[in-house]
């Protein structure tokens, strides 16, 4: 609850807040923060951890972003039940930390923070991005997001309850939820 002109506020859950403060004549103090996220079923150090170094330059509001997307993912697989919490919480830490990677991939290959070097018609290149090879980590972690998720929809409680297929926004043509594309 916050207190706007004499009143209280309720805000909602989900949401990006911007608060801008300033006084006349002075440069104004602008911030953002989120509101609760609801579902969010792990934490920002799990995915942190299981994703290594590759994640410290984002911003703990990128990561919970992260987090939030995955869990509306695992609640369309399981329904509302709440069983199995380890295999959502499992699945959730590796299912946020793949786009994040994937992000960090993209922004390492239009980075252009190597040096090069050129000898008349020799030149050397040396690409930051030549010395970590992060395919690896991926495969890790679509891995075990797959193996997670088979055991979210093998589990007998809620293998009838759960989601076999969406619509895709501004498609309208369905698809189904086991087919994952990366």
């Amino acid at each position: 609850m916050i207190q706007q002109y004499g009143g209280q506020v309720r805000l909602a859950n989900n949401m990006l807040y911007t608060v801008e403060f300033g006084l006349p004549g002075k440069t104004p103090v602008t911030w953002q923060f989120t509101s609760r996220y609801s579902s969010f079923y792990a934490s920002i150090y799990m995915v942190r951890s299981v994703a290594g170094g590759v994640l410290d330059k984002l911003s703990d509001q990128e990561v919970a972003t992260a987090i939030y997307n995955a869990s509306i993912v695992v609640d369309n697989i399981i329904g509302d039940e709440e069983t199995n919490g380890m295999a959502r919480q499992e699945y959730v830490k590796f299912a946020a930390a793949i786009p994040l990677v994937n992000g960090v991939i993209a922004s390492m290959l239009t980075d252009s923070n190597g040096e090069t070097k050129r000898l008349g018609n020799l030149t050397i290149e040396k690409s930051s991005t030549s010395s970590i090879n992060l395919k690896s980590l991926l495969g890790y972690l679509e891995k075990m997001m797959a193996y997670w998720e088979s055991l979210l929809r093998t589990d007998s409680t809620t293998a009838s309850t759960g989601v076999a297929s969406a619509v895709r926004a501004k498609t309208n043509y369905a698809f189904p939820l086991t087919a994952r594309v990366f």
